[in-house]
């Protein structure tokens, strides 16, 4: 598993998503959840929000930047 990304259940979250850095998009196979849920424990879309809502840790660890 890399290091920036976290295990939830039998999924694992794309840390870099949280943040925007995700440069797979839609053929990413990792997990996209709502970055601003995982992160504040709140989004202000609620069920409108088109991405799952998982709450993530008190801080989670910031991923490295992709290089481009």
């Amino acid at each position: 598993m890399d290091s920036a990304d976290t295990a939830t259940g039998d999924s694992t979250i794309c840390t870099h998503f949280l943040y925007g850095n995700c440069r797979f998009g839609k053929n990413c196979t990792k997990q996209h959840v709502c970055g601003f849920y995982y992160r504040k424990g709140e989004c202000t879309k609620g069920e409108e929000c088109k991405f799952p809502h998982v709450k993530g840790p008190e801080r989670p660890e910031r991923p490295e930047r992709p290089e481009r």
